[in-house]
C-alpha cells in the first residue's frame, strides 16, 4: 500500500488528505509498520517535460522528411519520438528480441523509476537533444531557429 504524507512544521509526517488518513486508520495502534520513504517528484515539472517534448515533436513532424515503405508514407508517432528523445539523453538500456536483434529501449520516467535529481538531468539533456536533433533541421530558416530557441529557453529554469 502506498500512503502519501506531508511533513508538518514540527517534523511529524502526516497524511496528505482524508483518503490517505483512511489508509492509515487501517493499521492497528502499537503495530509495527515497515515503510520505504521517498520524496515524490514534482508533477508540474513532469507535465512541463511532456509539454516540451510535444512542442519538439510538432516541429519535428512538420519538418523531418518522413520515409516511405513500399510506396506508403510512414507516419510520425509521438510515443516513438518521446522514447527516442529519452534514449538520446542517455536514459536507456539494451534489450534483445526473440530474433536476437539488440536495440536500445528508453528507461522509464515514471515517478517510481526516476527521482527528482535524475529527472532534472533528463530535462536538461532533453533540451540539448532538441537543439541538436530537431532545431538543426536544414529546412528551418535561421529566423525560425532563433524563434524556436527563444521559445525553448522559456522551458529552461
Amino acid at each position: 500500500m502506498e500512503i502519501l504524507l506531508t511533513k508538518a512544521p514540527g517534523g511529524a509526517l502526516i497524511p496528505l488528505d482524508d483518503e490517505q488518513a483512511e489508509k492509515i486508520r487501517k493499521f492497528k495502534p502499537g503495530g509495527v509498520i515497515r515503510a520505504n520513504i521517498a520524496q515524490a517528484r514534482n508533477a508540474a515539472f513532469h507535465r512541463r517535460w511532456f509539454k516540451l517534448v510535444n512542442w519538439a515533436y510538432d516541429i519535428w513532424s512538420e519538418t523531418a522528411e518522413m520515409p516511405t515503405h513500399r510506396g506508403q508514407p510512414i507516419q510520425p508517432n509521438f510515443e516513438k519520438f518521446r522514447k527516442d528523445v529519452t534514449i538520446l539523453t542517455g536514459y536507456r538500456h539494451m534489450v534483445v528480441g526473440v530474433n536476437l536483434e539488440i536495440r536500445w529501449e528508453a528507461d522509464s520516467i515514471s515517478f517510481a523509476s526516476m527521482d527528482n535529481e535524475t529527472f532534472e538531468s533528463l530535462y536538461s539533456k532533453t533540451i540539448d537533444v532538441i537543439i541538436g536533433k530537431v532545431l538543426s533541421d536544414p529546412k528551418l530558416t535561421a529566423d525560425e531557429v532563433r524563434e524556436h530557441i527563444d521559445y525553448l529557453m522559456t522551458f529552461d529554469g
